[in-house]
């Protein structure tokens, strides 16, 4: 986690930056100007920050306690990053898979080839070869690539 925590403060954190209005500026001096101008900014004028605060990356900082999961971790810096968000079910990038693809998936690995080469055989895109060839298998999977 240090490593994340690390490039979200170095590649993440903008260096000069009006923290009422959220305008990032390319120097220290032009945020300087910006920020003792005779009329001040409008908070959040320009909406939310570009970036990570460094109330964000000061907290991202801080060590996790000892004993915390790789998940728990993960939604501290979660907490941290989008502080009004819904934490996602997982930290990973894991999906459940409809009981229908799995379906699908199961019918594909079995005959499913088979019927998908009978169809582009039928329809003129593959011509009859022998299914055991090493050419038609090399071309069933070029369509098969091509479709996922």
């Amino acid at each position: 986690m240090r490593d994340v925590k690390q490039h979200l403060a170095r590649r993440h954190t903008p260096k000069f930056y009006c923290q009422r209005c959220h305008l990032i500026f390319e120097t220290q001096t032009s945020r300087d100007t910006h920020v003792m101008a005779s009329e001040p900014c409008s908070p959040d004028q320009h909406g939310e920050l570009g970036g990570i605060s460094i109330e964000q990356t000061l907290d991202l900082r801080v060590r996790s306690e000892r004993g915390r999961t790789e998940a728990e971790q993960w939604f501290a810096i979660w907490d941290i990053l989008f502080p009004r968000a819904q934490r996602p079910d997982s930290p990973y990038m894991e999906y459940e898979q409809s009981p229908e693809f799995v379906d699908f998936a199961t019918f594909f690995q079995g005959r499913g080839r088979i019927v998908l080469a009978e169809e582009l055989v039928s329809a003129g895109l593959l011509g009859p070869l022998a299914p055991a060839s090493d050419e038609y298998q090399t071309l069933l999977n070029v369509f098969i690539a091509d479709w996922t």
